[in-house]
């Protein structure tokens, strides 16, 4: 009996540090469009901040890339796992690709939160910044990351997504 309880505990264990090493696989761009229910341009007019529960983002919408959001919209900006990298923060300005939940009027941010790229502006142009788990087609140019500490995140132009957007859209019609 003690070594069947000592075997069930290591599995246990095993499980519970598998989890917390679990790596979220990467996802193309072109799949991130497809998953989105809505991909706009928004900036973040306030993000809730509960004692105990998930935090919300309301934010308003300057431009939609996909579906037909206008005026503010209201999103998850809390990690529901611990791939999940789910954020807002309030005066930013980001692309969100979204997807609804189920039976709400909010939206999660697709992929993990992978879909929330920050804009900011480099040398009069307009960036994102995303994640290295979104892959981008080959070739496309991309510049640092905001923060030379996290070298592994990287900027792209957002006329450059703006133009893979609309180009992997049409291909879907």
């Amino acid at each position: 009996m003690k070594k069947s309880k000592s075997i069930f505990l290591f599995f246990l264990l095993l499980l519970t540090v598998s989890q917390l090493y679990a790596k979220l696989a990467a996802i193309w761009l072109k799949q991130l469009i497809a998953l989105s229910d809505v991909i706009v341009v928004a900036e973040v007019q306030s993000v809730s901040r509960p004692l105990i529960g998930k935090r919300y983002a309301r934010a308003r919408v300057i431009q939609v890339l996909k579906g037909k959001e206008s005026g503010v919209i209201k999103f998850l900006a809390s990690a529901r796992g611990i791939e999940d990298v789910s954020d807002a923060k309030k005066g930013e300005i980001d692309l969100l690709f979204l997807t609804r939940m189920p039976e709400s009027q909010s939206y999660t941010v697709t992929f993990a939160g992978r879909g929330r790229m920050p804009l900011r502006v480099v040398a009069g142009k307009a960036y994102l910044t995303l994640w290295p788990d979104v892959h981008l087609p080959e070739g496309t140019p991309t510049i640092e990351g905001p923060d030379p500490q996290w070298r592994f995140i990287r900027s792209v132009e957002m006329a450059t997504i703006r133009e893979l957007v609309e180009k992997t859209m049409h291909e879907a019609n």
